[in-house]
């Protein structure tokens, strides 16, 4: 909770960057029952207890963006597809662990969603015929096909993918039998293996085939627990990689909260979403010494809606010097998206306070979420910008790092050009006004 720290510290110094910051320091309340002050010098108790050690409780993440809405007026609560994601993280142990167990490629995340929809697409070899019919789990052989597609470290085989993949419970193992009776094959899980076997299709009872036992061909796969929620666990893969990106990569600690909804205390159809939020530790390299603070909209493979771009605009409104971040895992956006987005950067870019853009404008794309994963870095994609953005992600500065983005993906010129370009055409204007009077 460091990044917590970082905020209560910037509230101490008096006159933050931002005024929503000032609202947090009511979280100073939740340390301790006795009075319990934040300074510059850190968390500080009165005197006169002889007590040499003292207890407290810290604020969670959810503590700390209760505490952020409420400072503009709203009620906030995790949506479900916030639910979804901290049931990832924690089944995972932590969002670092989705790298090399999930975020292998856009193709394998594919698949696993084909999983969740039951969806997949197996074959099935006749005497006279070869044909593709769907089925709800995945057939050995076409998971190690999968995995076997991937590019990875050589330490990391295929059985020991698999194997990680059943042992965080993503994937279920279990016995593909087919009924003697309406010759349908049907997935039964290993707490379901018995001597005798009920077809779910026509209900006919059939002894385990002893006579010919199954082997390793008839064992099949389906996706579990918070991942086999549809539409790719809700949106929740995309948002744990961006939070892992932004935090892992930049190598700064961070407290953040999934999907949320706000909804205002005084008109209750007032409402504001986000995919996910986050404040991230500074740097000693950073402008301010309060943390980045970050709102995101993801979209798996889909394309960016009016309500997202509407979503955006919300988050200028209630939180000026916020960090907008646009994600998805697609590798570019299409140009009606890129329109509305430079429309958005043009008035983010506006100053908020000296050094500190209105609301700084980050776009991230496939290139960046599954590059994180490679062996090495990605930076190297990048060519002769190679330098810059690793030195964006590494400094952990937001506002630089989403010009970068622009000008990568939205075809915009960097600030200092925009700027300079308007100096020079009023320089001109103003020496052609001076020539005519002359």
């Amino acid at each position: 909770m460091t990044a917590v720290a970082n905020i209560l510290d910037t509230v101490a110094d008096g006159a933050p960057v931002i005024p929503w910051l000032q609202n947090l320091s009511s979280l100073v309340h939740d340390f301790k029952e006795d009075k319990t002050f934040v300074s510059r010098d850190g968390i500080v108790f009165t005197a006169g207890d002889y007590s040499t050690s003292r207890y407290i409780r810290v604020p969670t993440s959810l503590n700390v963006f209760t505490a952020l809405a409420d400072g503009v007026g709203y009620k906030l609560n995790l949506s479900p597809a916030g639910q979804t994601a901290y049931q990832i993280v924690k089944a995972l142990g932590g969002h670092l662990s989705l790298s090399s167990i999930v975020l292998k490629s856009a193709q394998f995340l594919k698949y696993l969603n084909n999983l969740a929809h039951e969806d997949v697409e197996v074959d099935l070899t006749n005497d006279e015929e070869k044909k593709r019919i769907k089925k709800p789990y995945a057939p050995y052989k076409d998971v190690v096909r999968e995995l076997q597609s991937l590019q990875g470290p050589a330490h990391l085989t295929v059985e020991r993918q698999l194997s990680n993949l059943v042992s965080y419970n993503i994937l279920r193992p279990g016995l593909t039998l087919q009924c003697p009776e309406c010759h349908h094959t049907s997935w039964y899980a290993i707490g379901d293996i018995q001597k005798t076997f009920n077809c779910p299709r026509c209900s006919h009872v059939f002894p385990f085939p002893t006579g010919s036992p199954p082997d390793k061909g008839d064992w099949g796969y389906k996706i579990s627990g918070p991942f086999a929620a549809d539409r790719f666990a809700h949106g929740a893969y995309c948002v744990i990689a961006t939070m892992n990106l932004l935090s892992r990569d930049a190598r700064h600690k961070s407290t953040w909260i999934p999907s949320f909804e706000m909804v205002n205390k005084d008109d209750k159809k007032k409402k504001f979403e986000a995919d996910f939020s986050m404040f991230i530790e500074p740097t000693y390299s950073m402008k301010s010494s309060a943390p980045a603070f970050v709102i995101g909209e993801c979209k798996s493979f889909n394309t960016f809606e009016d309500r997202d771009f509407e979503r955006a605009r919300q988050a200028m409104e209630l939180f000026p010097g916020v960090a907008l971040c646009f994600v998805t895992f697609r590798d570019n956006l299409k140009p009606s998206e890129k329109r509305r987005f430079r429309a958005i950067a043009n008035v983010s870019r506006e100053i908020l306070t000296p050094g500190h853009q209105r609301n700084p404008v980050i776009i991230l794309t496939g290139k960046e979420l599954f590059g994180q994963y490679k062996m090495g870095d990605f930076y190297g994609e990048y060519g002769q910008d190679e330098r810059w953005i690793r030195r964006h992600f590494e400094d952990g500065d937001l506002q630089a790092l989403g010009e970068f983005t622009q000008v990568q993906y939205l075809d915009m010129k960097p600030t200092y050009e925009v700027r300079q370009a308007k100096r020079v055409k009023m320089a001109e204007k103003k020496k052609s006004k001076i020539g005519r009077k002359a």
